[in-house]
């Protein structure tokens, strides 16, 4: 989803490993890059983040969840599915202002 406020937002996709094996985890990386050049390939450049603890911090359960932040950091909203982009932009747009 390209979004008008894409300019405006820092956006971090966030994942783990979900083996322990450091060649398991190589293919595990090749396979998230993988699948974000293919199905995410509007998004750009955005850092994807592998870390078990960060996907704790946000409370991420499932993909894709969203978590809006605003400046101060606090989350406004969180949401564990997919979004229109009607609705990402319902969402976004207050937080820009």
């Amino acid at each position: 989803m390209k979004s008008r406020y894409a300019d405006k937002l820092q956006v971090v996709a966030v994942t783990r490993y979900y083996e322990d094996s450091t060649a398991a985890r190589v293919r595990e990386k090749v396979r998230v890059d993988s699948v974000w050049k293919a199905d995410y390939k509007d998004m750009g450049t955005t850092p994807i983040v592998l870390s078990t603890a960060s996907m704790e911090r946000y409370g991420v359960s499932s993909t894709p969840t969203f978590v809006f932040l605003d400046r101060q950091g606090i989350v406004r909203r969180y949401t564990p599915t997919r979004l229109t982009e009607a609705e990402f932009d319902r969402t976004i747009a207050p937080l820009l202002r």
